[in-house]
């Protein structure tokens, strides 16, 4: 419907726009849990294939937007392979764990194995350990800032630091993130909105 109200570079510019809004509100909601179990990674990850599934109906065929496709398909597959390493079984190995991170993160940083550490509920003391294992074998590079960018535009979001005790996540928890969540995006389309109707506004008026 949003298509047919719109031009082609206007269509364009409202799916960048959502894109850039949305993804990475949705990585940093992930990020900023407790801790997350076996179950609930698992869900998530259903969550994480149907919404990549419905950004990449967005385009229509031959639409040229290979940019938004490839951007899309980053992100949400970096969401999908941190549950994956975060729904790992409680007692999987911290070797185990490590080399896992490097064969399906390749591109991840010692930022991003630290996310999952503290997903998995692993204690500070405990993760110190790894962590400068990791970084003194060479397996895990440190974050490269300008590395992480689309469109130009930074897409970094530092996840909060999770706490070292290890608490399961409750309903009340996500709850109150699914709410936070929600207002931003509301916060976030809706200005993507104004954005698109001041210019076709302007447009008009020219012609």
């Amino acid at each position: 419907q949003v298509q047919g109200l719109l031009s082609e570079i206007y269509f364009r510019t409202f799916c960048d726009k959502l894109a850039l809004s949305f993804l990475p509100l949705f990585y940093s909601a992930i990020t900023q849990c407790k801790q997350i179990g076996d179950y609930g990674s698992q869900q998530l990850l259903l969550d994480t294939h149907a919404l990549k599934t419905i950004f990449l109906q967005i385009p229509p065929p031959d639409s040229g937007m290979e940019t938004f496709t490839k951007f899309v398909t980053r992100e949400l597959e970096k969401c999908e392979v941190m549950l994956k390493l975060v729904g790992m079984g409680k007692d999987t190995d911290d070797n185990l764990l490590l080399e896992n991170f490097t064969l399906l993160w390749p591109q991840g940083s010692i930022q991003d194995f630290q996310t999952v550490l503290d997903l998995r509920g692993k204690p500070r003391n405990k993760q110190i350990e790894i962590l400068k294992e990791a970084v003194a074998k060479g397996i895990v590079k440190r974050e490269d800032k300008k590395s992480n960018t689309v469109y130009g535009k930074s897409t970094n979001r530092q996840a909060a630091a999770a706490p070292g005790a290890s608490m399961n996540i409750n309903k009340f928890d996500i709850l109150n993130a699914v709410k936070g969540f929600s207002a931003d995006m509301s916060s976030a389309f809706e200005s993507n909105v104004n954005t698109l109707q001041s210019s076709y506004k302007r447009a008009v008026q020219k012609q």
